[in-house]
């Protein structure tokens, strides 16, 4: 008898929140090999902490702005060097959040440019396209995915077509399961998406790094 949504949901419930509950090791090779193996698809969004740590005016011409490990340029303008320099301190993603806010298109641009294409991987991407095409995902929620915007602010936990906020970008028969990893002593948010029907169990157990 095959098991119904309903008692999938509960099942993983019990068997994944241990899992969830914990910052794990695991292994690349691996999640790459099991999410092909098992169709999942992967999304990891490193967890480095990016700081706007100083403003500096390039002769009235540019801004350049120092984060902990990068740097980005924009054209001058004062009203914005201002409100740069009150927001020193303030993490990259914050940043970004007010330039989208107040609409400082250029900073905004730039900075999720530098991000986006540093700290995001999606691991079989293929199998989360077919979840898009098979089930008419809207536009808006594959550009949240496809962007790792669905990354930020993220809390750790499993999320199901009912689950508040992220609940309703999934098909009935879909599990998202969010929570932090270690890879090679770097931190990541990783989330796992995959029909209900997979075995996690075999997945964990092979990616986990003891």
């Amino acid at each position: 008898r095959t098991p119904t949504t309903e008692a999938l949901k509960e099942y993983w419930q019990n068997r994944l929140k241990l899992i969830v509950a914990q910052d794990l090791r695991v292994d690349y090779n691996s999640l790459v090999s099991l999410a092909q193996k098992l169709n999942l698809a992967i999304f990891l969004k490193e967890e480095r902490k990016q700081v706007l740590k100083r403003v500096l005016n390039i002769e009235h011409l540019y801004l350049l702005l120092e984060f902990s490990s990068f740097s980005i340029t924009i054209k001058y303008n004062s009203a914005l060097e201002k409100f740069l320099n009150d927001m020193c301190e303030l993490e990259a993603i914050g940043v970004l959040e007010v330039a989208r806010q107040v609409g400082a298109r250029e900073l905004y641009e730039e900075l999720d440019k530098y991000l986006f294409y540093k700290d995001f991987e999606i691991i079989n991407i293929k199998s989360f396209l077919r979840l898009c095409v098979d089930y008419n995902l809207q536009e808006a929620y594959i550009q949240k995915f496809l962007s790792g915007a669905i990354m930020d602010r993220l809390e750790n936990g499993l999320y199901f077509h009912d689950s508040k906020n992220f609940g309703q970008m999934l098909p009935h028969s879909y599990l998202g399961i969010a929570h932090n990893v270690s890879i090679q002593n770097k931190q990541f948010k990783m989330l796992v998406l995959g029909e209900l029907s997979k075995d996690y169990e075999y997945f964990y157990k092979g990616v986990i790094n003891e």
